[in-house]
């Protein structure tokens, strides 16, 4: 799928009103068409259909009716105290995660349709003593009582999941997952570098004119091909300057724009290119996975960072989300990564794109974690052990660069925050045996007691 369906699809996840919107429209649907139907004794479906009288259905389906409220407005309240936990004790950016999860959502959707249905098919049960004949939509009154029976079965997977979804565990995991999947969507597959060209697109010069941005929001989603277009038709080349994920103002140079020529580009040119451009762009509130990585990335980190300040003072949880950054990264490692050229259909470039480099990604995990936790020996010694597995995985001298730079980073910030000889020794140690792996020498594992 092209990136701005993505979007839409991903807006639409992020929604606890869709599905069960669509869940409610089938079952008002539903419930006019089967109201209307009656089961005859002789019938096909006499053996399922209710066999009740009118006051029985009347009760069965205002108590189904009543009770779906009731049960939905507990779920909901539920819900937002598992939005507020999540906010104040692991990240605010994770709120997106437990919204778009699709089992709340089939949840709620249940109890809406059961309730909708019930409500839909209730005026067609008619008493003798009515105006109009006695009926009793036999078969309706079935269903209804078959979707009590499946929003009790939901009732109980809802409980189930809540007391799952709010451990940190399965936050992470859930995190990971929705990560690894963005990188799969996004890089490509295998080391070497499949496919990747020795075009080059020159830097702006003194001629080059801005492009400037008409919304302001985080930089959701980025598809090229309008700017290539309007690109080829000028012949001019256009490069980005933010990055998706990136927090773009309305008003200031989104990209820049020259003519192959290093001729003037005129006015018209200008505000073509700055419409294809916006059009190119998928720009929200907030950030999201279509193709941000480093979002993902993020709220591990986020999750450690968290753990790791006084008010929590939890390092296992740290030592936690170390462990799926390990396997994120190991992913990365082998992708190609970095910025890209994108060329029109005669093969000219047309458009930069910029990119996280495999360095970027190295530095939102060592940074924070590094600096927070650097007063902690088990939680440096953890984070120097994950720069080591990646040191045995990244097939470039220049990313084995990156990896001992941030060796070296993780030293210095943790010489200075750590207290004792002891604890230094520890970590230098631990830092000797990383760079012995990522060089490719073979060294006595050190056990880590976490």
């Amino acid at each position: 799928m092209s990136p701005h369906v993505t979007h839409v699809v991903e807006r639409l996840r992020t929604t606890l009103w869709f599905l069960p919107s669509v869940a409610v429209a089938t079952s008002l649907g539903l419930g006019l068409l089967v109201a209307n139907i009656r089961v005859g004794p002789n019938g096909a479906l006499a053996w399922i259909a209710y066999d009740g009288g009118v006051e029985g259905a009347r009760a069965l389906l205002q108590v189904i009716a009543g009770s779906m409220i009731t049960v939905t407005s507990l779920t909901f309240s539920l819900t937002l105290v598992v939005l507020q936990m999540a906010s104040s004790q692991y990240s605010p950016r994770l709120l997106r995660t437990f919204v778009r999860d699709l089992g709340n959502q089939l949840v709620l959707a249940t109890f809406l349709s059961t309730f909708a249905f019930a409500l839909v098919v209730l005026p067609s049960v008619r008493s003798p003593l009515e105006d109009r004949d006695r009926f009793v939509p036999d078969l309706a009154v079935t269903m209804a009582l078959l979707l009590a029976v499946a929003s009790l079965v939901a009732l109980v997977y809802f409980i189930h999941h809540v007391t799952r979804s709010i451990r940190v565990e399965a936050v992470m995991l859930d995190t990971r997952v929705a990560t690894l999947d963005s990188i799969s969507r996004n890089c490509d597959v295998t080391w070497p570098l499949h496919g990747r060209t020795d075009v080059q697109l020159h830097e702006p010069d003194e001629h080059s004119v801005p492009l400037r941005a008409r919304r302001s929001g985080y930089l959701q989603a980025l598809d090229p091909g309008p700017v290539v277009a309007a690109a080829a038709e000028r012949d001019a080349r256009v490069l980005f300057r933010r990055r998706v994920g990136e927090f773009v103002t309305e008003g200031t140079v989104l990209a820049w724009a020259w003519s192959h020529e290093h001729a003037e580009i005129g006015e018209t040119a200008v505000e073509t290119l700055e419409g294809a451009a916006a059009d190119s762009l998928e720009v929200g509130f907030e950030r999201n996975l279509v193709q941000d990585i480093a979002f993902g990335i993020r709220q591990l980190v986020d999750i450690a960072v968290k753990a790791l300040s006084p008010s929590l003072n939890d390092p296992t949880t740290a030592i936690d989300a170390m462990g799926h950054l390990s396997a994120i990264l190991r992913e990365l490692a082998l992708r190609q990564l970095g910025g890209e050229i994108v060329q029109d259909g005669d093969g000219h470039p047309r458009v930069g794109v910029p990119k996280p480099s495999f360095d970027d990604y190295l530095a939102i995990v060592c940074t924070g974690i590094a600096h927070y936790g650097g007063h902690d020996v088990v939680v440096m010694r953890r984070l120097l052990r994950m720069l080591e597995d990646l040191g045995t995985v990244v097939r470039s001298e220049e990313r084995q660069t990156m990896v001992l730079r941030w060796i070296d980073h993780v030293i210095e910030e943790s010489l200075v925050r750590l207290d004792t000889d002891t604890a230094r020794e520890t970590v230098e140690r631990g830092a000797e045996q990383a760079r012995r792996a990522v060089e490719g020498k073979a060294s006595a594992t050190e056990f880590l007691i976490v």
